[in-house]
């Protein structure tokens, strides 16, 4: 009787090692940013129709609109069942150019001949529980939600005809400065293949209308990983984003529209 005790517990604890072999998951390595499209618009909610003009930074400034970034993915599995994940990188861009017509920044009139510089830094943090309502060996299923929060700081310098007056823009400090923590609900697909090699596929999506508040989220994420060693792999994928808010103000509607898409390359350790 002992012995068909002592067997079970056995077989018990090699089953829960098997199931929790990925318990911590870390991937490290390049976000490689093929395009980005940012645009600002300002709807003076006091004017007779309300529309504002639309400015495309990176057509304005001549901002690079490809780049090499790092960026960090984790998630730690608390069961075979629930985890939570997280990630964070950092676009930067900056450029300059010299403004051929007029154009309206906040409640700043530029007139053409300026010669201006400007950047835009852009820091993602996201942060999700997901649940898996489907886990087998080979494939798994799961829904969360969480927190996909964009960090966005523009900024001008120069010389320039603002409204009438000659003016120094300043150093570069931000002329808008904006925290948009959106909640997000989840989706997760993972695939195993073959024993040492699996496809993921993630999508993030947010909506929302309420007391002059408006926007939306997409961001997904497709990748296929190959491990050479039991802990130890590499990967490659896909990601893409899109984001549009309106945020009500005294005077104005501020209006932000960013997509950006690009490809990933990393590193990946699980234990």
């Amino acid at each position: 009787m002992k012995k068909i005790i002592s067997l079970g517990l056995m077989l018990l604890a090699t089953t829960l090692v098997a199931q929790m072999d990925d318990q911590y998951k870390l991937k490290l390595g390049g976000y490689i940013v093929g395009s980005q499209n940012t645009e600002v618009r300002l709807d003076n909610i006091k004017s007779v129709n309300g529309v504002g003009a639309v400015v495309n930074l990176q057509e304005l400034f001549n901002m690079q609109e490809q780049q090499q970034v790092l960026r960090f993915d984790g998630r730690y599995r608390i069961n075979e069942h629930h985890a939570i994940e997280a990630a964070w990188y950092s676009i930067n861009s900056s450029g300059s150019n010299q403004a051929d017509n007029n154009f309206s920044i906040g409640d700043r009139d530029i007139l053409a001949g300026a010669r201006i510089a400007s950047h835009i830094d852009t820091n993602i943090f996201k942060i999700n529980y997901v649940y898996s309502f489907y886990h087998t060996d080979e494939v798994e299923l799961g829904i969360g939600a969480g927190l996909h929060a964009m960090q966005i700081d523009f900024g001008l310098e120069g010389s320039a005809t603002v409204n009438g007056d000659p003016v120094n823009l300043g150093d570069g400090g931000g002329t808008l400065k904006t925290l948009a923590p959106l909640p997000v609900v989840s989706f997760r697909f993972e695939y195993k293949v073959l024993d040492d090699f699996f496809v993921n596929y993630a999508t993030d999506l947010f909506f929302i209308s309420i007391d002059g508040v408006s926007g939306s989220l997409s961001d997904s994420v497709l990748t296929a990983e190959y491990y050479f060693s039991e802990h130890y792999g590499v990967g490659a994928g896909f990601n893409t984003t899109r984001m549009n808010l309106t945020l009500p103000g005294d005077n104005a509607d501020l209006g932000l529209s960013h997509d950006v898409m690009g490809a990933l390359v990393y590193f990946t350790l699980k234990y």
